[in-house]
């Protein structure tokens, strides 16, 4: 696998747009973990304006390569793929810091039991965060005067890697790379436009992000499936073939498959952001990747994804296991009883109501057996989103605004775009015939799998995970009692068209549900619908043109029919868009909505990263070599200094001098006594040395104990003692404790 390689040649200052109270006005980008990371954006737009000054240089078909790597202004793709750069490891020590640490699971050799509460407080963000970065300030100056109110505090990478514990091994990041073209002299160009890359980040002028990039290839990050070639048509999964064995080539069939977010992955709505990846971006996404290789006049094309024959769904997040659907609307949040999750249509009494009940229009739900295995209920989350801050040197077509008072346009320069995190695992399913399982199969293990904004850089990269199932797809019938409730939920949007419109006139739609169930368009007493509406669009991204906005009746909605006592389907298709998966809605009895009464939170599926002892192990000595420093100053801080007649000012030249503890004990001993006043009076290295051998020995002897300046703490003991390189650092650190003594004494008599 290629890589974009970035040493760091001094402190680098990749910011995110953000500020931390009054401590730091400009703040780096860093994880939900606390570790530091280049955003690809950032890195794009640095080689591409390096390639910008290489065309000043006249390099040789210098604007055609760069259009053809980096894009355009105009909707062109180019073929540079980059996903941010991050360390060696983050992966595993990301899910080492925020779930191993957390559940007392190190699997490090030697070590067992609790992990102590000082190291797990080390584990926090903004302690992780510390380890890797340090603030600098800066002020203007003006004719060698300070400006008042200039101070301004700034966030930097360390030059240095934190896990060289000699501190002398630089910083280095790894950007993904993929270059979609054969042609080397694209490549070549791009190697060139690396070493033309000298400098990243902010106040690149000042000192700050002066950096080293190549392209580095890592065969060893690749595991042996990956080396596999993907063979022409993908064969059906062995353990899926005895239950398909009897079907008909002609059989519809159900595929339900997961996909793992790579990056961020950003897709804007009417609006809105959508958290669920939308069935016409997978189908848009899919046929790309088959038109590479394809034709689009062959009769699979057709088939695939225009004539409606597969249906795709929209991806949804995979909640405990099984793929979600937009909540209904009929589960809400008490807002006034601690955010208790309720099925209202399953509640017997209506106090529900005074505790301001909300619908959860961003969560989705999937069904759960609890443990009576009699009923079923509902798992709800919601997918984790976050903003970043992204900066326009050179503003483009998209980015200038119109000013309401002037016909000038406006370069906007500083932006924000909301994503859905990446790590969650995704579902979706696909219904076809049985003859083209395999066609399916093959289309989703070669496509290059990419939703959303900002596909070629920082975002938008996904990948399949699975295969979970290839079932029948049959019709199951649900019987009912005359007079009864039946609810239908909608499991995606519906779009229905009337004399030649779309429409989402509550009656007009529950007319079409009626026919569609066989029912009268009659609700029953004290029952009520719930319904949501929303627009949805699109990008014709062959003729770059916006796509006609289509109103429709939102996922989630629940409408209430009575029932004549003959059974109902149990899954209805209707409207249109029906290969894009709309329309589709399943029906409960009142009897099954009675019983799924329970609700509770879910967990969103996350990828799970190999292990990699090597990054697990050098992440949990820097934490303890962390909370060792941090025991120190606290057993410095409870220290009671006995004798008050300490040569203060003599000890903190000493200790600065001193090479190690036995070389401070024989400073110490040149002390001279003349300044003894009587016989009962300890003398200054009487009293010197009472106070050293009392902060950092054992009674009766004069060496170092780690132990004791850790404050005796058994279980932080315990952990460093089998760690003999976090034992090295805090026996140099030996002086931090006496430091902090000696500067209680100097302030205290002061006051």
């Amino acid at each position: 696998m290629e890589y974009l390689k970035i040493v760091l040649r001094s402190d680098l200052c990749a910011g995110n747009g953000e500020s931390v109270g009054n401590a730091v006005d400009t703040d780096v980008c860093m994880d939900e973990a606390g570790l530091p990371y280049i955003p690809a954006r950032r890195l794009k737009g640095c080689l591409k304006q390096s390639a910008r000054d290489m065309e000043k240089m006249e390099y040789p078909e210098a604007s055609e390569k760069t259009r053809r790597i980096f894009g355009d202004a105009y909707g062109n793709e180019g073929c540079l793929f980059l996903q941010d750069a991050v360390m060696r490891g983050a992966e595993t020590i990301r899910e080492f810091l925020t779930k191993k640490i957390p559940a007392d699971d190190r699997n490090i050799e030697k070590c067992e039991g609790a992990i102590p509460d000082i190291v797990k407080r080390m584990a926090h963000p903004a302690n992780v965060g510390r380890m890797f970065s340090r603030v600098r300030g800066q002020t203007k100056l003006e004719d060698g005067v300070k400006v008042d109110n200039s101070l301004r505090f700034t966030r930097v990478i360390s030059h240095y890697d934190p896990f060289d514990l000699k501190n002398s091994k630089e910083m280095e990041f790894y950007a993904p790379l993929y270059l979609n073209t054969e042609d080397s002299t694209l490549r070549d160009f791009l190697i060139d436009c690396c070493k033309a890359t000298r400098h990243i980040g902010t106040s690149r002028n000042r000192g700050l992000g002066n950096v080293k990039i190549m392209v580095w290839n890592d065969d060893s990050t690749a595991d042996d499936s990956s080396k596999e070639e993907i063979p022409e048509e993908h064969e059906i999964p062995e353990k899926f073939e005895k239950t398909l064995k009897e079907m008909n080539s002609e059989d519809k069939v159900k595929i339900s498959y997961h996909i793992s977010l790579d990056a961020p992955v950003t897709l804007p709505g009417c609006g809105e952001l959508n958290t669920s990846i939308p069935a016409r971006s997978v189908i848009g996404c899919l046929a790309g990747n088959y038109l590479r290789t394809g034709n689009a006049d062959d009769k699979f094309f057709d088939s695939l994804f225009q004539n409606g024959d597969v249906c795709w769904s929209a991806l949804t997040p995979v909640i405990d296991g099984g793929i979600s659907d937009p909540a209904p609307m009929m589960l809400v949040k008490l807002k006034n009883d601690n955010g208790r999750l309720i099925n209202s249509l399953a509640q017997k009494d209506t106090d529900w109501k005074g505790l301001k009940p909300k619908t959860m229009d961003s969560a989705f739900a999937s069904f759960f057996t609890p443990e009576d295995k009699t009923k079923v209920g509902f798992a709800v989350a919601e997918p984790a989103i976050h903003t970043v801050y992204h900066h326009a040197v050179h503003g483009t077509f998209q980015d200038k605004l119109s000013s309401p008072d002037s016909s000038e346009s406006e370069e906007k320069m500083l932006y924000m775009q909301e994503s859905i995190d990446a790590g969650m695992i995704y579902g979706g399913t696909v219904i076809c015939t049985k003859e083209m399982i395999k066609k399916v199969l093959t289309i989703l293990s070669r496509a290059d799998l990419r939703f959303g904004r900002s596909r070629s850089t920082q975002y938008a990269s996904c990948s399949l995970k699975e295969i979970v199932n290839v079932e029948p797809c049959g019709e199951e019938c649900i019987s009912t009692a005359k007079g009864e409730a039946v609810y239908v939920i909608l499991k995606s949007d519906l779009a229905i068209q009337q004399e030649g419109k779309y429409i989402t006139d509550a009656d007009k739609i529950r007319s079409v549900l009626a026919d569609k169930l066989g029912l009268k368009d009659k609700i029953p007493d004290g029952r009520t619908d719930y319904c949501r509406y929303h627009t949805i669009g699109g990008y014709q991204s062959t003729w770059k043109l916006q796509k006609p906005h289509v109103p429709v009746v939102r996922a989630g909605s629940v409408y209430c029919f009575e029932a004549s006592g003959e059974s109902v389907p149990s899954i209805i298709r209707t409207g249109g868009f029906a290969q894009e998966g709309f329309g589709v809605c399943y029906v409960m009895t009142e009897e099954k909505m009675q019983e799924a009464v329970s609700v509770r939170e879910g967990n969103i599926d996350y990828i799970e990263p190999k292990e990699d002892c090597r990054y697990t192990r050098e992440i949990y000595t820097k934490l303890l070599v962390s909370a060792g420093l941090e025991a120190m100053r606290r057993y410095a801080l409870d220290y009671s200094v006995q004798d008050e007649k300490i040569p203060v000012g003599r000890l903190r030249l000493m200790l600065s001098q001193a090479e190690d503890y036995q070389d401070f004990l024989r400073m110490i001993g040149t002390i001279k006594e003349s300044d003894i006043s009587s016989e009962n009076e300890n003398g200054r290295k009487k009293v010197s040395e009472n106070l050293v051998r009392g902060i950092y020995s054992h009674t009766g002897k004069n060496t170092l104990s780690l132990k004791k300046i850790l404050g005796e703490d058994d279980a932080l003991w315990k952990e460093i003692s089998s760690f003999p390189e976090a034992q090295d650092v805090l026996l140099k650190s030996w002086k931090v404790p006496l430091e902090i003594i000696l500067h209680k004494q100097h302030y205290k008599k002061e006051r």
